[in-house]
C-alpha cells in the first residue's frame, strides 16, 4: 500500500499534490475555484490539471447549468492516493 503511494507521489510535483489535497477537501471544483484555493492564477492551473488528468488522478465532467465550464474531481486512483496520504500522515 505504501509502495503504491510512493510510486504515485514520486511522479507528482508539489503543486500537483496541493491540488489533489484540495480536491480531497472540496470533493469537486471548477478550475477557477481550485486556482484560488491553491494560490495559483487561473491560467497557471491548466497545465497541472492536464498533467493530473493524463496520470489518471483526476477526471472532468460538465458543470451544472449554473456553473460555466467543467467540474474537476478526483478519479478512483486520485481518491486512493489521498486516502493513502492521510493514512501515512496518521501513522507518523
Amino acid at each position: 500500500m505504501l509502495d503504491e503511494l510512493r510510486i504515485v507521489s514520486d511522479q507528482l510535483n508539489e503543486k500537483e499534490k496541493v491540488i489533489l489535497q484540495e480536491l480531497g477537501r472540496l470533493g469537486a471544483a471548477v478550475p477557477a475555484e481550485l486556482a484560488v484555493k491553491t494560490y495559483l492564477l487561473p491560467e497557471e492551473i491548466d497545465p497541472y490539471l492536464g498533467s493530473l488528468k493524463k496520470k489518471g488522478l483526476i477526471e472532468t465532467r460538465a458543470a451544472s447549468s449554473s456553473l460555466p465550464g467543467e467540474l474537476i474531481a478526483l478519479s478512483d486512483l486520485g481518491l486512493r492516493f489521498i486516502k493513502l496520504c492521510r493514512l501515512a500522515n496518521q501513522s507518523r
